[in-house]
């Protein structure tokens, strides 16, 4: 066995303590514990972060030994249970989700009311030149094969001239004139794709800078809606934004390329012989969708696998993902297997479509040329009897082919057309929508907070994504200024919304009904009703909220660490901190303050034996470093801005034994040295008896405290005083003291 906890290890037969590689101590659990060395110390950390058995402890919490109680057996299998249900009711979401995407393909899509083509094309006002220089480009473009088709025809007619010397004048001539159209086609497509997709970019930059703008901006509840998953937002910023690029820009310029290239072949057709153009004017629609026809069979011939290579690839990918546990159980064979089973499943379906596809391009290979056929027939009766001559039968024939082509290659717009349309209903309701609280609005109050006194008056809160489900009702508590308030309880207490209410992330609320027009829509009380909470007697939302959260310094249970150095995550919570326009000076006293943070957060001998020290790079999501290191850079960056109130929200909770006394030793130094009102959540009692206030949350409610520690003990009967005593029992607190 490996193991972390070293409760599930305590009945093995030899036990095996490994450090840098080396064994360090092996022995039966009885007597390394005799012999107070490494295991010992790490079994005394550990047992003192133990839980009771009163649910304290977050069931998901990593810290809960399986088999730790006798229920545990029990439990672990009800988790298997819920967790399996879990997972094959996102299957079965995400297959929904599937079928609902594929039928709204099926559906045609119109703009949203509130969004124009005006107001997409508005976004490009200020490149409004370039959109008429490359649109005119489209325009020639189009009618530059209108007009080869004609100067083709009658650069065929050259070669019947019998005079040697005007066949080669005329020759030459024609020549010129193909050289010319290829540099009157050459600025075009510069013109067209150049500008046009200059345009583009520029719009395309601006769309996601709004939607970034847009998201920052949004409050915390917006972001508890599953409608609004880090994935969704990330696909509207690049792809959305992308497409409707392709429609505004790219695809515009074809459209009215298209347009000119159909207005075109059908004048110089008409100008050169009507009869033979209302001919071959009947074959219009037929050579149009036949051309289609010919695109979506293509299309459909190579998509008629797909189903079947998507279900390979999830093999292939978890086959790749867990290779070490496909090694272990000598699955590779079974794995190769289904892999082969998958890929053939469908052979029958795809020979059928291929199968199809053939047929249906070869009919539309025939359409095409029976329509090419009628139109010579009747161009050779007309030119029998003198009405026209070959140079016009061609020019006819040529030009109305041609925008017959063009007239098809609309219908390869249609999807694109419908992806930009979706995507612009996405995005402008994501710019439309407002924001219950705007945290880069600057009206409000950004006074200099004196003291840190938090005062929550009467709170009623439910969170927006579970209106049925109260948190608090009419919750009153007071946080006094320079003292630390540990909130305990347990998991649905109400402790991690406390601290969201006091960064103003939420405000109270009180759910009512659900809207009478949209059933799924709640509707809500947010006025005096549901209570408010202050800071030094300022109504947080009366603040400017950049103002109230630069003054808060928060410390969460998974720190979030982002790409770059360790110098720039740490200045990242000094407004300003990482602007490269600082003086010389101001950068020596931001790498003074910078250090000073580290020491109190323990961390800056470690970053100086770093070969870069400060601008050593922590990796994606800081996976360059232990936990017990990120923490306390999460730490550091929280001191960075000098908080009147820090936030510690299970700051020591998720990592080993050993990370969480280093960790712990930062924080109350942090306490300790600089006098700030201090809010800290913790399941591990432990951990919280020497902060000055301990308050007690069950389900919402405050049911004691606030109080010290040893006050809270002597109450009889208490709820606290109880899960000390079981943990106490259990040997969960080690050493401490009572």
């Amino acid at each position: 066995m490996i193991a972390h906890r070293l409760t599930t290890v305590r009945d093995a037969n030899r036990i095996v303590v490994l450090e840098k590689g080396k064994i360090m101590e092996q022995d039966t659990h009885d007597n390394l514990l005799k012999a107070g060395g490494i295991y010992s110390t790490m079994w005394m950390a550990q047992e003192s972060k133990t839980e009771d058995s009163n649910g304290v402890e977050s069931p998901t919490s990593t810290s809960t030994p399986f088999g730790a109680t006798s229920g545990g057996a029990h439990h672990n299998k009800k988790l298997e249970k819920k967790l399996s249900a879990a997972q094959l009711e996102k299957k079965q979401k995400d297959e929904e989700e599937k079928k609902k995407k594929e039928e709204e393909d099926k559906q045609p899509v119109a703009l949203a009311p509130g969004v124009s083509a005006s107001r997409i094309f508005a976004l490009t006002k200020d490149d409004w030149h370039w959109t008429v220089l490359g649109m005119t480009g489209a325009v020639v473009n189009g009618c530059s094969f209108p007009v080869f088709s004609f100067i083709f025809a009658d650069m065929i007619a050259v070669f019947f001239v019998e005079d040697a010397d005007d066949r080669k004048t005329r020759a030459g001539w024609y020549g010129l004139a193909f050289f010319a159209l290829g540099v009157a086609m050459f600025l075009a497509n510069f013109a067209q794709f150049g500008l046009i997709g200059l345009v583009g970019e520029r719009l395309t930059f601006r769309l996601r800078e709004l939607s970034l703008r847009t998201i920052l901006r949004k409050h915390m509840g917006w972001f508890d809606d599953e409608k609004n998953a880090s994935g969704v937002l990330v696909t509207r910023l690049s792809s959305d934004a992308t497409l409707i690029n392709g429609l505004a820009a790219g695809r515009a310029g074809q459209m009215v390329q298209i347009l000119a290239m159909t207005a075109g072949g059908i004048g110089i057709a008409f100008a050169n012989g009507w009869k033979l153009s209302l001919v071959v004017l009947c074959t219009f629609p037929a050579v149009a969708i036949a051309g289609l026809l010919q695109f979506k069979f293509m299309a459909g011939f190579s998509a008629s696998g797909r189903k079947s290579q998507e279900d390979a690839g999830q093999i292939a990918a978890e086959s790749i993902s867990h290779i070490r546990t496909v090694a272990s159980f000598t699955g590779e064979q079974a794995l190769l297997d289904k892999f082969v089973t998958v890929l053939t499943r469908n052979k029958a379906a795809g020979l059928r479509s291929a199968h199809i596809a053939g047929v249906g391009f070869g009919l539309s290979q025939f359409v095409m040329f029976a329509a090419y056929a009628l139109s010579f027939w009747y161009g050779a009766k007309l030119a029998q009897k003198g009405e026209m001559d070959f140079q016009q039968v061609l020019k006819v024939f040529m030009s109305i082919i041609m925008a017959a082509f063009g007239m098809g290659q609309t219908g390869q717009l249609a999807p694109d057309y419908k992806k930009a349309t979706r995507a612009a209903n996405d995005i402008f309701q994501l710019l439309d929508e407002k924001s219950e609280i705007d945290p880069l609005t600057e009206e409000g109050e950004s006074p200099l907070l004196p003291h840190g006194d938090v005062d929550f008056n009467k709170v009623h809160f439910t969170y927006p994504t579970r209106a049925g489900h109260r948190i608090f009702e009419g919750i009153d508590l007071k946080i006094p200024a320079h003292k630390s308030v540990a909130l305990v309880g347990g998991s649905g207490s109400g402790k991690s919304t406390t601290i969201a209410l006091i960064q103003r992330l939420y405000d109270p609320a009180i759910f009512q009904d659900w809207d009478n027009k949209d059933k799924k829509k709640p509707v809500w009380d947010r006025s005096a009703a549901a209570g408010s909470v202050s800071v030094d007697n300022y109504n947080v939302k009366s603040l400017v909220p950049s103002s109230l959260r630069s003054q808060i310094g928060v410390v969460s249970q998974e720190p979030s660490l982002f790409s770059g150095t360790i110098r720039t995550n740490i200045l990242y919570g000094k407004p300003g901190g990482n602007d490269p326009n600082k003086s010389g000076e101001e950068l020596k006293v931001l790498q003074e303050e910078m250090e000073r943070a580290a020491e109190m957060a323990n961390i800056h001998k470690f970053i100086l034996t770093l070969p870069g020290g400060y601008d050593s790079p922590v990796g994606t999501k800081g996976l360059m470093l232990s936990g017990g290191q990120k923490q306390r850079i999460a730490i550091a960056r929280a001191l960075m801005r000098k908080p009147r109130i820090l936030l510690l929200d299970e700051a020591t909770s998720a990592l080993d034994s050993t990370s969480e006394r280093v960790v712990q030793r930062a924080l109350e130094n942090v306490i300790r040295v600089e006098a700030r009102s201090t809010v800290i959540i913790a399941h591990r009692l432990s951990t919280v008896q020497n902060a000055d206030l301990i308050v007690v949350l069950e389900k919402g409610h405050i049911v004691e405290g606030p109080a010290s520690h040893e006050t809270l003990l002597s109450l009889p009967g208490g709820k606290y005083a109880q899960m000390w005593a079981d943990a106490r029992a259990r040997g969960a607190l080690g050493g401490l003291a009572s």
